[in-house]
């Protein structure tokens, strides 16, 4: 059985934005859907907080939000398709 990690998003690299980008753009062909994850708003600073889920090193879901006003917040949320239930 394969472990389940989840990781609150600390690296911004571009190799790991790359990553989330592969999976917004499966989980859009596979739903058909114009799905958008606000990858742009990903930043170290003053950016959207996000975790990642990965089994051993392959991300397999991805959870950010983000508040204007520190009251109510948007969640953007994606589970590869493979991986869900």
């Amino acid at each position: 059985m394969q472990e389940y990690q989840i990781i609150k998003m600390n690296d911004f690299s571009s190799q790991q934005i790359d990553q989330i980008r592969m999976l917004e753009q499966l989980c859009k062909i596979f739903d058909r859907s114009s799905l958008r994850v606000g990858i742009e708003s990903l930043k170290e600073k003053d950016g959207d907080e996000a975790f990642l889920c990965k089994i051993e090193d392959q991300l397999i879901g991805f959870l950010s939000w983000y508040t204007t006003d520190g009251i109510e917040a948007n969640i953007n949320g994606m589970v590869h398709p493979e991986f869900r239930r």
